[in-house]
C-alpha cells in the first residue's frame, strides 16, 4: 500500500476538472481526487515532512470521492488510469489552476 501511495504521490505531481467530492464515474472522481492531493502538496510547503501525513492526508482526500482507500485492491485497480491520456491532461489543467506557474515550470523542466 506504501509503494502504490509514494508512487501515486509522485504521479499527482507529474500528472497534471474539479468532479463533486463523491459523485461522477470512478474516472473522474480519481481526477478529482488526484488534483486535490496534488494541490494540497504545492499549497502545503511542510507536505512532505512527515510521510504518515502525506499517506493519511492521501487516504482521506481519496475517501472523500467514494474510494475505499484503505484497500490496497481497490487502490491498486485505480492504476488503470495512470496510463490514460484523457487522465493525465485532466489532472495536469487541475493541478495547474492551483499551482499556476510553479507547476506549469516543472513540467517544461521535465521535457
Amino acid at each position: 500500500m506504501k509503494k502504490f501511495l509514494i508512487g501515486f504521490v509522485g504521479l499527482s505531481l507529474i500528472l497534471g476538472v474539479f468532479a463533486g467530492c463523491g459523485q461522477g464515474s470512478e474516472k473522474d472522481r480519481f481526477v478529482a481526487a488526484s488534483v486535490e492531493v496534488g494541490c494540497a502538496m504545492f499549497e502545503d510547503p511542510a507536505f512532505f515532512e512527515d510521510f504518515s501525513l502525506v499517506e493519511q492526508k492521501t487516504i482521506e482526500i481519496f475517501e472523500e470521492y467514494g474510494f475505499d482507500a484503505t484497500s490496497e485492491e481497490e487502490m491498486l485497480a485505480l492504476e488503470i488510469y495512470q496510463e490514460d491520456e484523457e487522465v493525465i491532461k485532466a489532472v495536469q489543467e487541475g493541478i495547474t489552476g492551483c499551482a499556476g506557474d510553479i507547476f506549469g515550470d516543472l513540467m517544461l523542466d521535465e521535457e
